[in-house]
């Protein structure tokens, strides 16, 4: 959701800027664009398309997660150079490094889902499984490596989907705005 919301803020921002600056739509040239849609259209199926996500046993889940991971980390050094791209990559980094350290999903302890979940839908749930149909793996604080990397950080009451986020989602999010917010460009002034 979170970053929905950055892509949402760094589009707005952009357009904001083309109709107040006149500033014009200056589309980058991504190189291996194919990687984000290999990484991508895994995580489709396996996370957000009802019918088929209970069908993914957990190996298939951990390795759907790495890969995905791994590409878009690609395509982000392959992109480096755009703006934002360096923040995008730090995100990417601390989330992927937190992911393999913990068997390959996303650590969240049991006191972050019973924020998240009624305390009656927690206890049916064990430790070290899976939390429901995300790239969560339930893992206490003290069982989690590199802990402050995982999703810790809980989005306030009044978003539209209350979630847990990590610190590498914000550098994501930071970056996915910058790099969308720069996509206007102020036009050359004309020669005189």
């Amino acid at each position: 959701m979170i970053l929905l919301l950055a892509v949402a803020a760094g589009l707005f921002i952009s357009l904001v800027k083309a109709w107040v600056g006149r500033y014009h739509f200056s589309y980058p040239k991504f190189r291996d664009l194919s990687l984000v849609i290999a990484a991508v259209f895994p995580q489709l199926l396996a996370f957000y398309i009802p019918p088929l996500r209970s069908r993914f046993s957990e190996s298939w889940v951990v390795a759907i997660v790495v890969v995905s991971q791994l590409l878009l980390l690609t395509f982000i050094v392959r992109n480096a150079s755009l703006p934002g791209f360096p923040l995008l990559g730090l995100g990417l980094a601390f989330n992927f490094l937190v992911i393999l350290l913990n068997g390959g999903m996303m650590p969240i302890s049991p006191e972050v889902v019973s924020k998240l979940a009624p305390g009656a839908f927690l206890s049916g749930i064990p430790v070290g499984s899976r939390y429901g149909f995300s790239k969560d793996i339930i893992l206490p604080r003290a069982d989690t490596s590199l802990w402050i990397l995982s999703d810790v950080l809980l989005l306030p009451v009044w978003f539209p989907h209350r979630s847990a986020i990590s610190i590498g989602d914000v550098f994501i999010s930071v970056g996915i705005v910058w790099f969308l917010a720069t996509l206007t460009k102020h036009p050359d002034p004309s020669p005189a």
